[in-house]
């Protein structure tokens, strides 16, 4: 990490002589501050372009998806959050999946669940993260019945769209909703 270096005014009056020194904490600064070194001023939050956040909701006895070849290969990473519940008829388990493509969605890696079984009855939850740039998935999901936590390569070398959707068992009814919000910067 590079260091911060605190510039004082008087290195910068008019007829303040230019050394070395002066050019180097110039030239380090602005990267000590994107990095977050100690003692460095922080970057505003609103001074961060965060896009718009993805809602998709569903209800459905087959399988259903939130989200399709949404292009989201210029956010690094993405932060999901959904609920999910089984009607109480439901016969069978389901779960919420994830999978991810880097071609635009021309084809696709396998499906990786991010849930513990979904609930009848009682409302489950689910929250973690989508590196775009590895194609790795974290999460947690809580339930009455069970936590899952999932730690998971969804495509090797990351992608460029993502699929979410649930799994829908053979006589299950589910009803889900899905955030997707992307968090930080540019894949490349």
């Amino acid at each position: 990490m590079t260091d911060y270096t605190v510039i004082a005014n008087t290195q910068v009056d008019p007829n303040a002589p230019i050394t070395s020194e002066l050019m180097t904490a110039l030239r380090d600064n602005p990267i000590a501050i994107a990095e977050g070194a100690v003692g460095a001023p922080r970057i505003a939050s609103t001074a961060i372009n965060v896009p718009i956040t993805f809602y998709g909701v569903g209800s459905s006895t087959g399988d259903f998806t939130f989200f399709s070849n949404l292009s989201l290969g210029d956010y690094a990473l993405l932060r999901y959050d959904f609920v999910a519940e089984e009607t109480a008829d439901s016969t069978s388990t389901s779960n919420i999946e994830v999978r991810m493509s880097n071609n635009g969605g021309s084809t696709w890696s396998s499906f990786v669940n991010i849930s513990g079984t979904v609930n009848r009855d009682a409302a489950s939850s689910g929250s973690g993260y989508i590196d775009m740039r590895t194609g790795t998935v974290r999460g947690l999901w809580s339930s009455s019945l069970s936590t899952f936590s999932v730690d998971a390569t969804i495509l090797s070398g990351g992608g460029n769209a993502l699929e979410i959707r649930a799994d829908v068992g053979i006589g299950a009814t589910i009803s889900a909703a899905v955030i997707i919000q992307p968090l930080i910067g540019t894949a490349t």
